[in-house]
């Protein structure tokens, strides 16, 4: 579909826009100081333009609205506009090195946080990791109503909230609502708990 792509970056990972219609991804001119330039074409491999550098690149998250990615960059997480090109810090978030997921309206992500005394990791898709969701403007933790242990978690283009709780034999998906009230809980196939959870579809 595309050639020129970022290599050896394992958490330079393509994403999808949340229509399918669009497929984001780094080009192979790393820059440490203006970035590293981001793709986007259309599906069947048309359209090709450049959108940008983001300043956050790893494991980029895309909002529903098709206007925002969220990426890390170690020393934090940025919020990407596609339309205007620029590149906005999420406050309240020092060290992170995975975005989960972006809500609809690029107002919260989900991402995995560390302190500066905790390993880094080396970057690549996890299996599962501690969920944080933090408000992108005033940089507010959200508190996530449910028990256990937490490996992820992911907004639907509709608002809802997926999150993915380990269990013994199985994991489960526990949906919430807008306003955190649980709405379900689906068991997810004993052959997938310990893969990693790309992204949750309708």
């Amino acid at each position: 579909m595309a050639k020129g792509i970022a290599a050896n970056f394992p958490c330079f990972t393509p994403v999808w826009s949340p229509d399918s219609a669009r497929v984001a991804f780094f080009g192979k001119h790393v820059n440490a100081k203006s970035g590293t330039p981001l793709m986007v074409m259309n599906a069947d491999g048309t359209g090709v333009r450049k959108a940008g550098a983001p300043l956050g690149a790893c494991h980029l998250a895309w909002s529903a609205d098709g206007r925002h990615l969220a990426g890390a960059a170690g020393d934090g997480v940025f919020v990407f506009d596609v339309k205007t090109g620029r590149s906005v810090r999420v406050k309240g978030i020092k060290y992170a090195n995975h975005v989960h997921s972006l809500s609809p309206d690029a107002r919260k992500v989900v991402v995995h946080t560390f302190s500066r005394n905790d390993p880094e990791g080396d970057y690549v898709w996890p299996i599962g990791s501690t969920p944080t969701i933090v408000d992108t403007v005033t940089g507010k933790r959200v508190p996530i109503p449910v028990k256990g242990t937490k490996m992820g978690a992911f907004y639907l283009p509709d608002g809802r909230l997926v999150v993915r709780v380990r269990g013994r034999t199985h994991n489960t998906l526990v949906v919430l609502d807008s306003a955190g009230r649980e709405l379900q809980r689906l068991a997810e196939p004993a052959k997938a708990r310990n893969q990693a959870l790309l992204q949750i579809v309708r």
